[in-house]
């Protein structure tokens, strides 16, 4: 058994480009193009860590488990600025501190069972919690992200929601019995008055979700019977708020691309006879339901088989004879299977219809040493 302790202190530049410190000018109108920070500085990264090695059955099992603090500060961010200022673009500044703290945990073996069975595997998960610990003149808020003391890095910002807007939340004239934005009718995203001011307006914008995903985790298998091996790896992460977006959540929205639904999408918008749906009623003007909010988050939880291969070695005399001194024969899957909540996307690429997702590949192939 061996105890570990490490601190240590390093400098990140990462997201510092060149000539940030200054200041441009068009030489034809005269107006500033680019605005630089001369304050501006790299991050300055603060880890200390603790781990525990242990070894079992003369170090046929090995398990390691570390515990990390992680202190960034004068984090760098590009927050807006006020249009009075005359500035139009966004600078970049260190904005304050970003703290990461976890754990990591892993698994090794080797064994045999018997004289022909050899067997290895691997797992290990990781989990992480960042927060931002300071922010000047916080919080930095877009249309659809948000930094704030308390919150995560990268905070989805919007409404939140209670499924879809019924027949039953408009009276027999149509007007709401609840807080409405304009303009909205059954089958449209039912909105939360979150200030309880009795309409629906920005004050109800708050932090909705996390993209990040806290667990990380992964297996690596081997199985080896004589000549014959079989090798895999999973890998996954735990939950996270992916958003859906594009094409993929409005397909009929003219005033981006317009398209066509996919067959599962058809099978699932509102409609009156199906008012459990998971998407709001089809309308090529989806002003309203185009907002950020959570109605559009899935689960971005998942587990996928990265490779899976089986493979056959010899050296028999038979090809020695004919100057072959060993074969292999292998057939290899990458990314066969995915376990996954997501119907449209795909669990690690993400994205909108313009995404390609992460591609199957099935290979078979012979090595031959000479």
């Amino acid at each position: 058994m061996k105890l570990r302790a490490s601190y240590g202190q390093l400098g990140n530049e990462s997201d510092v480009d060149l000539y940030q410190y200054q200041t441009t000018i068009n030489s034809g109108s005269g107006l500033e193009t680019t605005y630089g920070n001369p304050e501006l500085s790299w991050e300055t990264v603060n880890m200390s860590d603790v781990g525990l090695d242990i070894g079992l059955f003369n170090n046929k099992l090995e398990i390691v488990v570390d515990y990390y603090n992680k202190l960034t500060k004068d984090i760098i961010l590009r927050p807006p600025l006020s249009y009075t200022g005359g500035f139009e673009g966004k600078v970049p500044v260190n904005a304050g501190k970003l703290r990461n703290t976890g754990w990591e945990a892993s698994v090794n073996y080797n064994g045999n069972i018997g004289k022909h069975v050899s067997v290895s595997f691997r797992p290990g998960v990781t989990y992480n919690k960042n927060e931002i610990v300071s922010l000047l003149s916080g919080p930095y808020v877009s249309s659809t992200t948000i930094q704030r003391e308390g919150g995560p890095y990268g905070g989805i910002f919007g409404y939140k929601t209670a499924g879809l807007l019924q027949e039953s939340d408009f009276d027999k004239d149509g007007n709401p019995l609840i807080p409405v934005l304009p303009g909205a009718k059954p089958g449209d995203i039912k909105y939360l008055d979150i200030s309880g001011n009795k309409i629906i307006d920005g004050s109800d914008q708050t932090l909705i979700g996390n993209p990040i995903a806290r667990l990380n985790y992964f297996a690596n298998f081997r199985v080896a019977y004589k000549n014959f091996d079989l090798e895999f790896l999973l890998q996954g992460t735990g939950k996270s708020d992916v958003v859906l977006a594009g094409m993929l959540a409005l397909p009929m929205d003219n005033s981006k691309d317009g398209g066509v639904p996919t067959r599962f999408y058809a099978d699932n918008y509102w409609t009156p006879q199906r008012t459990n749906a998971m998407f709001p009623r089809l309308n090529t003007l989806p002003t309203n339901n185009k907002l950020s909010s959570d109605f559009w988050f899935q689960n971005g939880a998942y587990m996928r088989v990265k490779y899976i291969q089986l493979g056959y070695n010899t050296q028999a005399d038979c090809l020695k004879r004919i100057g072959i001194r060993g074969l292999r024969v292998y057939v290899n899957a990458q990314n066969p299977i995915t376990f996954s909540k997501l119907k449209l996307t795909d669990p690690e690429s993400q994205g909108d219809q313009w995404t390609y997702g992460i591609m199957k590949a099935f290979i078979a192939g012979i090595n031959v040493q000479l």
